[in-house]
């Protein structure tokens, strides 16, 4: 009996992943723990093993393509197997009556209308399904740029992942907006395209010298999803940055105490994972910092789940320490260093991945003093780390050095003011300035 392998819902508001890669084709011989496909979410990829043996039989759905969580993708059985009643696939599925609630299938056959319906279709825009819009928001992207495939040209969700991958085109919704009027087309059958539009369609001849020689590399979901995302918190906050800096002594002295240790664990306790403690903590008194502002609503937590950026193969990940507030130094530097280990591997579960109320990123080891975070909407406020650098401060008997290590603070002004976001910086220096302190508490 053929079995069906169905896409994975990873997190609980996963509505759709993209396929990123095939690794059987069809005819191939599948084992129990055999990798079928690579997946990309919202915020990870990961690789889907089979539950099953036998012969791969059907791929219902092509690299690149979007599909609904918990529904089939493929079909695996016996050879010579007869998977015909399987009609699953997106080609051997007509339209239901609500396109949105079944947007990925393709349409069997052209439906009919009549002549005032199709002179209606081809003046007006026919609209778009609301997955496809709220996906085109996440993504910040003009879903007007997207071409429709749906009933009457419908942009559905499959359209905004192919505007993703593929880039975009002038579409009849553009043109009717009066963007593409009396604009000469420079794609393929003369297809007017938004470089056109833009007026960027010159023709420049490329000098066939060394220096102008390049390679192209396409961005991988994640990363178009880094850039909407980054964009997005840039174009709809206020974003402030104050720039500080802190005595390191203490924190220096009691690495290298810890390093010392026997115990192998506490001896990679890092200069990160106390500024991180010394946040958690911190933070914490500071309900406003430790908040998600959605809409005009300001949601302030009991507890603070501390997000940290992390350089990945992948890309830029910020995975969560869930309650860092009521952590010891110790458990902390274990929860980063687990997460990290999950992000560099790419095996990171996507639910460790959301959730985070304030977030620390440290640039501080690539020798970077000061620098702008960008803010994780819906979160009010991010620390950057950066590298510490000797000062002079004048005291009672003269100059003095002293090892200084630069802070860098981000808030969104509509939920918080300059002045309460630089008492957090002063509190914060506090208790790194007071570490020991800090720890007895």
């Amino acid at each position: 009996m053929a079995h069906v392998v169905n896409m994975p819902q990873i997190g609980l508001n996963e509505e759709s992943n993209m396929i990123s890669s095939w690794h059987k084709e069809v005819g191939d011989k599948v084992s129990v723990g055999d990798t079928l496909f690579s997946i990309e979410t919202d915020k990870s990829s990961m690789d889907v093993e089979s539950e099953f043996e036998g012969v791969l039989l059907k791929k219902l759905y092509d690299e690149w393509d979007a599909c609904e969580v918990l529904t089939p993708v493929c079909i695996i059985g016996e050879e010579g197997e007869d998977v015909s009643g399987y009609a699953a696939s997106a080609e051997d599925k007509p339209a239901e009556s609500k396109p949105e609630e079944d947007e990925k299938r393709e349409i069997q056959a052209e439906p009919i209308h009549s002549e005032a319906e199709k002179e209606k279709t081809e003046t007006e825009f026919a609209g778009i399904s609301p997955r496809a819009k709220n996906l085109a928001k996440k993504q910040g992207l003009d879903f007007e740029l997207a071409e429709g495939s749906g009933p009457y040209g419908r942009i559905i969700e499959r359209d905004i992942y192919k505007l993703m991958k593929e880039g975009p085109s002038a579409t009849k919704a553009l043109t009717l907006s009066g963007k593409a009027a009396s604009v000469e087309g420079t794609g393929i059958g003369g297809k007017v395209v938004t470089t056109d539009i833009a007026g960027e369609a010159e023709k420049k001849p490329i000098i066939g010298s060394d220096e102008n020689e390049y390679s192209v590399e396409k961005l991988s979901n994640i990363r178009k999803i880094i850039s909407a995302n980054m964009m997005a918190s840039l174009q709809n906050t206020a974003q402030l940055t104050l720039n500080a800096s802190f005595d390191a002594s203490q924190i220096l002295n009691y690495r290298k105490i810890v390093k010392e240790s026997s115990d192998e664990d506490i001896a990679k306790i890092t200069l990160n994972d106390m500024v991180m403690y010394a946040v958690a903590k911190t933070v914490n008194e500071f309900s406003y910092l430790n908040a998600h502002l959605v809409d005009d609503e300001l949601r302030l937590f009991k507890d603070v789940n501390l997000g940290f950026a992390c350089d990945s193969p992948r890309g830029l990940m910020v995975p969560t320490v869930m309650g860092a507030n009521n952590l010891s130094l110790l458990e902390l530097s274990k929860s980063v260093k687990t997460l990290a280990g999950q992000c560099q591997q790419g095996n990171i579960d996507p639910a460790k991945l959301q959730s985070a109320t304030f977030t620390v990123t440290n640039l501080g080891n690539l020798g970077i003093e000061n620098f702008t975070p960008v803010i994780n909407p819906p979160q009010t406020g991010i620390l950057g780390i950066g590298k510490i650098d000797y000062k002079i401060r004048k005291t009672k008997d003269g100059f003095e050095n002293y090892p200084g290590m630069y802070l860098s603070l981000t808030i969104d002004h509509r939920a918080v003011d300059g002045a309460p976001g630089a008492r957090f910086i002063q509190e914060l220096i506090k208790n790194l300035e007071n570490f020991s302190v800090l720890l007895a508490r």
